[in-house]
């Protein structure tokens, strides 16, 4: 699957924050991103099924291999 620049935007922004942060929620990225929490969900769902970050609802937002290789 390639990689869409919107997920680039959410794969740095995530690898950035977990770089300063114990972890990553969608209210996070909500507020670097300047996006709406329903879009945010919506695209970190759409990652986690490609295998980009494992995500649970409502839980911390963390790289997975393939996803930490594409944001760095």
């Amino acid at each position: 699957m390639t990689i869409t620049p919107i997920q680039e935007d959410y794969l740095e922004a995530i690898y950035r924050r977990s770089l300063d942060s114990s972890g990553v929620r969608t209210t996070d990225l909500a507020e670097r991103l300047a996006c709406k929490l329903p879009t945010v969900t919506r695209t970190v769902r759409r990652m986690a099924q490609a295998g980009f970050v494992e995500h649970e609802s409502r839980g911390l937002i963390r790289l997975t291999d393939r996803g930490r290789k594409a944001a760095e």
